[in-house]
């Protein structure tokens, strides 16, 4: 559809004439509104008080003990329960099993790379240095006698047995997660 130059011309000067009905011209009911908004308009603000000065406490060990003294610490774990007799028979299942090749090295070593499904049981694969391992649920990995209980495409679950503060035992989770291939 085209127009004539005529025609955009006639259409152009028609929109000016009626956007320059819109100006600035005294409007006698606005002024005295304008004027009385400016009289209740408020015209102070108050002035914020200046912040007061921090000063430091300073620790007095004759008041208090000190937090990081090893008595401190003492106390904390006198009120812990000693390696109980369930704690020492979950480490003596561990010391009693023949180790695995993978339980000689770090957990953060290995390198989960893969996982298989092999005759309805998930494998995984886990490389160490240049050698790839398949290791199954039950196999162990890892210094704190990890035990595998769990694999699924991106993951490898332990069960750790880690010693507490006190001297016991306590079984702790761990994952071994699958590692991209770094370019």
């Amino acid at each position: 559809m085209t127009h004539s130059p005529w025609a955009l011309l006639l259409l152009n000067i028609t929109l000016a004439g009626l956007l320059s009905a819109c100006t600035d011209a005294p409007n006698p009911e606005l002024q005295p509104w304008m004027a009385q908004q400016k009289i209740q308009m408020r015209k102070e603000v108050p002035l914020v008080t200046a912040p007061q000065a921090l000063a430091p406490e300073r620790h007095h060990p004759v008041d208090s003990p000190d937090p990081f003294s090893p008595a401190k610490m003492m106390q904390g774990l006198a009120h812990e329960p000693q390696a109980s007799a369930a704690s020492k028979a979950l480490i003596a299942k561990e010391l009693a099993r023949p180790k695995e090749a993978l339980e000689a090295v770090a957990l953060d070593q290995l390198r989960m790379v893969g996982s298989l499904v092999n005759s309805d049981q998930v494998v995984a694969l886990v490389q160490l240095n240049q050698m790839v391992y398949q290791v199954r649920a039950g196999n162990y990995l890892g210094l704190n006698y990890g035990r595998i209980t769990r694999i699924d495409e991106k993951r490898i679950n332990l069960r750790e047995i880690v010693r507490t503060p006190n001297g016991g035992w306590v079984e702790s989770p761990a994952t071994l997660l699958l590692q991209e291939k770094s370019p």
